[in-house]
């Protein structure tokens, strides 16, 4: 439900958060929805909480709306969006 990026110390920001977005959408958009993860090129993996990080990122959502950020890359990365 989220996008962002680590910077070089891995320190995670989140700078999309489309469960904003997809909640104003009228149709049944979760049934569109279907998880591809390449396995070999899987490095790590944990469970992100977002309970956790709002409790040291405590302005994150305040930042996300801030227009000086890219709220979005879609598309822009051709490795991990598919095939055009």
């Amino acid at each position: 439900m989220f996008s962002g990026n680590r910077d070089a110390a891995g320190h995670l920001t989140l700078t999309t958060d489309y469960e904003v977005v997809y909640s104003a959408l009228e149709a049944n958009w979760q049934s569109e929805f279907e998880l591809q993860i390449r396995a070999d090129e899987v490095v790590s993996a944990a469970k992100f909480s977002l309970a956790i990080y709002a409790e040291f990122n405590r302005e994150w959502r305040q930042q996300i709306a801030s227009p000086n950020q890219v709220l979005s890359s879609i598309g822009t990365n051709l490795r991990f969006s598919g095939p055009t």
